[in-house]
């Protein structure tokens, strides 16, 4: 057979096997031409050996590229109270948003993902990342990241009660799951009021991952084991989901992006 036509007919096969596994050999939907992210370690670039929700977006091709300013130990709250982390805050990222000098696209958006380290520091008025977070979205939308077709969608995080850093303590978990809901109430209203109906429902989302974990492909979602993390364990470490985890959200961001293009 000629070197030729069995190199045709091995790639036929190969596009085939794919197809029957229920892949597709079609590129990857572009649901973001430029994405900004704003937030704490959930969403920070390189924090860790694997990829996050932000990383798995770019590399993809579901995103054509992706800035985050997101820090680890970040709060909405402009007043960060962690120890080393005092100028650690939205704030601080708009800033450093604001010297790029972004001019947004018609298919660029930005995904505002706080809430971890606030829900840890404030108390269960948060008066400080009420403030923090009305304001970030404020200069936001003053720099044009709802115009033009560009959008803005804002995150609900997953219950901090959930984590097992406080779920072995049922007053832990209690308190927390409180002050989660508290502090997702408070960003719904923040964001609606300010006409940004986007919501990335992360709370709901894990809620279901926890209560049904075989349904995602996972096993443990109650104790750190951050070798499975990638795999079957939803756990990195006491607070943060690992690759699997990081994963389960990046599907939801890809899909509520999708549903929003221009």
């Amino acid at each position: 057979m000629r070197p030729l036509r069995s190199l045709m007919l091995a790639l036929a096969f190969i596009g085939a096997s794919v197809l029957a596994l229920g892949g597709s050999a079609s590129a990857a939907q572009v649901v973001a031409d430029h994405l900004y992210v704003f937030g704490d370690s959930y969403s920070e670039p390189s924090r860790e050996a694997f990829d996050d929700w932000v990383e798995q977006l770019v590399k993809r091709g579901e995103v054509t590229s992706a800035k985050s300013y997101a820090k680890s130990g970040a709060t909405a709250a402009s007043t960060n109270t962690a120890s080393g982390q005092k100028g650690n805050t939205f704030a601080r990222q708009i800033s450093l948003f604001e010297k790029d000098h972004v001019t947004f696209g018609s298919n660029d958006a930005v995904v505002v993902f706080f809430g971890l380290n606030d829900i840890l520091q404030q108390n269960t008025t948060f008066t400080g990342s009420r403030d923090g977070y009305k304001a970030g979205l404020q200069a936001l939308i003053g720099a044009g990241a709802t115009r033009n077709g560009s959008r803005m969608l804002f995150v609900q995080v997953p219950d901090l009660g959930d984590a097992p850093a406080f779920n072995g303590d049922p007053s832990q978990k209690a308190a927390f799951h409180q002050k989660t809901t508290i502090y997702n109430k408070f960003i719904t209203k923040i964001a609606t009021s300010l006409k940004i109906t986007n919501t990335i429902g992360l709370n709901k989302l894990f809620a279901d991952v926890v209560a049904n974990p075989a349904k995602y492909g996972l096993k443990n979602v109650t104790t750190v084991d951050k070798p499975r993390s990638r795999t079957t364990a939803l756990y990195a470490d006491p607070l943060s989901y690992g690759l699997k985890g990081q994963s389960i959200i990046r599907e939801s961001v890809f899909q509520h992006l999708r549903s929003t293009m221009p």
